[in-house]
C-alpha cells in the first residue's frame, strides 16, 4: 500500500510499504511446489464498506491444463484496520483439492456490496460455492444455492450481487477439462427465489473469462478469443 506520507500520490517505491505501514512488503502465502505459479492460481482483494476490513481470497486457476495436478487449497485472509495499518490475521482454508474425485478447487469471484463481502469459488466435489461475510467477520457459508456444477467440474465465472443484496448475475465459460459441459457458455439469475439459466451467450472459442465489472441489473465481463486473442464483452443484464 501507499506510505501515509505520500496518501493518494506514490511516487517513489520506496512510498510504497506493507499491510503493517512498515518497509517492504506483506506476503500472505509461499507455496513451494511447481505448480504455485501465477499462470495456475490466483488473488483476489476486496474491502468491506463498513468495517474497511480488507479480505483476500488466493488459489487455483483452471488452465485447462492442471485439473487434476493443482492440489493447492483455496484460502481466505481477513486484515483489520488499526490506524494507519492493518493487522494481518491467519489464512484459512475454504476450499481443498478433492481426493474422492481426483480434481482440483477453484478460486473465482471477490465482489462488495453495501453489508457484505461475497465469495465464488468452484469445489471439485460441488461446483460453484457462493459465501457472503459481513462487518463482524462473520462468515455465511453457501448464503446462495449453486446455481451449478458436480464432481470434476470447473468453472470461470463472473459473478455480482445487486446493491439491495436480493439478486445475483453469473456468466462465463466452462473449461474443456470439466467432466460437466465442458467448453459451454452460459449466464444465470437469482432473483431471490431461484436461479434462472440462459444459454444464449456464444463468444467463440476461449481460454479463459477475465475481468467482470457488475452493475445494479446485471454484469460484464471479458473473454479473450482463442485464435485472435481479442477481447471480447458479453453483458447479463434484468430488465
Amino acid at each position: 500500500m501507499s506510505s501515509v506520507a505520500a496518501g493518494w500520490a506514490p511516487s517513489d517505491p520506496g512510498q510504497w510499504v506493507s499491510l503493517t505501514n512498515t518497509s517492504g512488503v506483506t506476503t500472505l502465502a509461499r507455496w513451494t511446489p511447481t505448480i504455485a505459479s501465477s499462470h495456475n492460481n490466483g488473488v483476489h482483494l476486496a474491502q468491506h464498506p463498513i468495517s474497511r476490513d480488507l479480505w483476500f481470497e488466493w488459489g487455483p486457476l483452471n488452465t485447462c491444463d492442471s485439473s487434476t495436478a493443482n492440489t493447492l487449497p483455496v484460502q481466505r485472509l481477513r486484515a483489520t484496520p488499526s490506524g494507519t495499518a492493518w493487522t494481518v490475521g491467519t489464512a484459512v482454508t475454504v476450499g481443498t483439492f478433492s481426493t474422492t474425485n481426483n480434481y482440483q478447487c477453484l478460486t473465482g469471484s471477490v465482489v462488495t456490496t453495501p453489508h457484505y463481502v461475497w465469495f465464488q469459488r468452484c469445489s471439485g466435489d460441488t461446483g460453484i460455492v457462493i459465501d457472503k461475510v459481513d462487518q463482524h467477520g462473520v462468515v455465511t457459508p453457501n448464503a446462495l444455492p449453486s446455481p451449478w456444477g458436480g464432481p470434476r467440474s470447473a468453472a470461470d465465472v463472473a459473478f455480482s450481487v445487486n446493491a439491495a443484496e436480493t439478486e445475483a448475475w453469473i456468466g462465463g465459460w466452462i473449461p474443456y477439462d470439466s467432466w460437466i459441459e465442458p467448453n459451454a457458455f452460459f449466464a444465470m439469475h437469482w432473483d431471490g427465489t431461484r436461479w434462472t439459466r440462459y444459454n444464449d451467450i456464444d463468444l467463440g472459442d476461449t481460454a479463459a473469462v477475465g475481468q467482470s465489472v457488475g452493475w445494479d441489473n446485471g454484469l460484464v465481463f471479458v473473454v479473450p478469443n482463442w485464435d485472435t486473442r481479442l477481447p471480447a464483452l458479453a453483458t447479463i443484464r434484468t430488465e
